[in-house]
């Protein structure tokens, strides 16, 4: 006997439905911290990419000029070609390591770059804007930003690149580029900037080329030499054999500090610049609590060091956390942290050593450790694998 067998189709009923929506769910849960994990780790390794490009480039001009990139002439400057390189550059240390960047056309300027067969003023103006509006791969974190122009809270700013007897300047709009990484000034705001206001309104530097190039400027430029800890501040020349601590012992180049809700706006107090400007906050920071860490010794030939109770005390928590230790980024802090390094990870901020090594430091290292690690001839003995 024969039966006609009809199969039935059997839909998925509601509760079986929100089951596998649950399952999958659940395991969707369980992936996402494991791929934005692999996700961060990828970006953490492109960041020390762009460290050791940029400490290649640093020891690269050691290699050739004899000393590291200068800080230049304060905020209002831009790098300029024909005024080389160190103290009687005005430009930051960005604008001086470019041609190690495989930069030399935007260093050189475009129009000279084309060995133009007369000088163009017009021309020249031209590419100050283009460098000011270029960004570099190597200068941005990608955890914090993309590369890209970003605008500064001046709509029209200005800048200076040149002249022999009075500064020339040209507007150069509101978008300029931005560089996530800071040069180490040392220990302390004294010994880095040259005026009591550290010139980010521009004032205490030159205002002309001939005035920055005289007797005077030079001088001033010295006093600072003689109070800096660090590498690179306002008209610096420090030679390699400064680094008198060690080449792995010194931060040459860091991460630094943002406020977390500017990454893309105007009005973050530490990024009101061009990237290739002179010496400001926004491309050299202090590493340390905000006192000179230096070695001295006693009358009874007992060595200790300057202001070690004052930086122990430092604390990154109350009313009054020390300005000056890194952080990680966090929102809404009115221009605090300013002049401090800093990162947009979640544990630890990169940094370059003199030596081109590149290593992640916690936000909670000791700012003893802190403070020698930004101080090139502290002659403090710390074990630098433990970092």
């Amino acid at each position: 006997m024969k039966h006609n067998l009809k199969r039935k189709n059997r839909a998925f009923t509601l509760v079986e439905l929100l089951v596998v929506i649950a399952i999958i769910s659940v395991l969707m849960g369980l992936l996402l911290p494991a791929v934005n994990a692999a996700v961060e780790s990828a970006r953490k390794t492109q960041c020390k990419n762009n460290l050791k490009e940029m400490g290649k480039s640093f020891n690269a001009h050691v290699e050739r000029q004899k000393f590291f990139p200068s800080g230049g002439w304060g905020p209002k400057w831009v790098g300029y070609p024909e005024y080389g390189f160190g103290r009687k550059q005005p430009g930051g240390w960005l604008y001086s390591i470019l041609p190690y960047l495989d930069q030399e056309r935007l260093h050189n300027y475009n129009h000279l770059a084309n060995n133009s067969a007369a000088y163009n003023e017009a021309n020249t103006q031209q590419s100050v804007k283009d460098l000011v509006e270029s960004p570099l791969k190597v200068c941005n974190c990608p955890t914090r930003r993309p590369s890209q122009a970003y605008p500064v809270r001046d709509t029209s700013l200005s800048v200076f690149y040149g002249g022999d007897t009075g500064a020339k300047s040209v507007s150069v709009g509101s978008m300029v580029a931005k560089c996530d990484y800071a040069a180490n000034g040392g220990n302390k705001l004294e010994g880095c900037y040259t005026s009591s206001t550290y010139g980010q309104d521009g004032s205490g530097y030159p205002q002309s080329y001939i005035e920055g190039s005289n007797t005077t400027w030079k001088k001033n430029f010295k006093n600072v030499e003689w109070k800096s800890s660090g590498l690179c501040f306002a008209g610096s020349e420090v030679p390699l054999d400064y680094v008198r601590d060690g080449v792995t012992s010194t931060i040459m180049i860091s991460e630094k500090f943002l406020d977390k809700d500017n990454y893309q706006g105007g009005c973050e107090f530490g990024e009101d610049v061009c990237m290739f400007s002179g010496i400001s906050c926004s491309n050299v920071r202090i590493i340390g609590a905000g006192y000179e860490f230096t070695q001295q010794t006693q009358s009874n030939g007992v060595k200790v060091w300057t202001n070690e109770s004052s930086i122990k005390a430092a604390t990154r928590v109350g009313t009054s956390p020390n300005e000056y230790l890194p952080y990680q980024d966090i929102p809404k802090v009115s221009g605090k942290f300013r002049y401090a390094m800093g990162s947009a990870h979640s544990v630890g901020f990169n940094v370059c050593m003199v030596d081109g090594s590149t290593r992640e430091i916690s936000y909670m290292i000791d700012p003893i450790i802190y403070s020698a690690l930004g101080n090139r001839e502290d002659a403090y003995n710390f074990d630098t694998t433990k970092l």
